[in-house]
């Protein structure tokens, strides 16, 4: 079985022979080999004596570790060896030794250089956009990974965060998925100057076999000055007819609003 902690896989066993001619001396070699794995397979010095028609040797299977890594869970591969016994005299007989690697599930893993922080510059357009990529390794290679999204509880922008297809192939460990951060501009128009609010969501990426690994995405959005406004003109033009009579002329009107 496929064990992400240990260097090499190993498996042993025993091949057992009789032979009716006592005083024959047997030997055994590998005369076979299919697979492609690069397994190797030893054999120890034939067991026997002269008052008995029995023998045996055993075997031991060595695989690197490494190269069955891209078995997925339950996924198998198999070497086959064929072990021939001699007695010397010109007798033989083969014993074929298969040994099954079965995969179980490695964990997918974020990598390092993931773009998982946005910054946005408040402005006057409809919607403030952010995207980014989220990248990954799983050595199961036929692994087929799904996103799943969390919002944060202090988030008060009201933005959203929307995670595309996976991007992935099954002749490599490297994926990637693009996150896109949205929210209304109207939302952080209140911001000033220099002031920031952000917004957090936690990514969920599962290979479907028992692995979860999360990242958390963080937009920040950054206030720019907006310039006021007059709001209200209600008598913001006077009209005085000139009076001789009069020492002095006088108009009265609204005091201007402004937001």
């Amino acid at each position: 079985v496929e064990d992400a902690s240990s260097l090499t896989l190993s498996d042993t066993g025993v091949i057992s022979f009789a032979d009716i001619d006592l005083i024959d001396v047997h030997t055994a070699q590998i005369t076979g080999q299919t697979g492609s794995l690069g397994g190797t397979l030893t054999l120890t010095a034939v067991d026997e004596n002269s008052t008995s028609e029995g023998g045996s040797l055993g075997w031991t299977y060595n695989v690197d570790n490494s190269k069955v890594q891209y078995l997925a869970k339950g996924e198998t591969a198999v070497e086959t060896f064929t072990v021939t016994v001699s007695d010397g005299h010109g007798g033989s007989v083969n014993q074929l030794v298969t040994v099954t690697v079965t995969g179980v599930n490695d964990a997918v893993v974020i990598t390092a250089g993931t773009d998982a922080t946005g910054a946005i510059l408040e402005a006057d357009t409809a919607k403030l956009v952010d995207t980014g990529v989220i990248t990954f390794t799983d050595t199961d290679v036929r692994d087929v990974h799904v996103t799943g999204i969390a919002s944060d509880e202090s988030n008060t922008l009201g933005g959203t965060l929307v995670m595309g297809s996976v991007v992935e192939d099954a002749s490599s460990t490297q994926g990637s998925v693009g996150w896109t951060y949205e929210v209304d501009s109207s939302a952080v128009q209140y911001l000033a100057k220099d002031e920031t609010a952000t917004e957090s969501f936690t990514v969920s990426l599962s290979d479907q076999q028992g692995s979860t690994v999360e990242q958390v995405v963080s937009v920040t959005v950054t206030g720019t000055n907006d310039a006021p406004t007059i709001t209200s003109t209600t008598n913001a033009v006077g009209e005085i007819t000139e009076d001789q009579s009069k020492p002095m002329l006088v108009d009265t009107g609204v005091i201007l609003r402004f937001g």
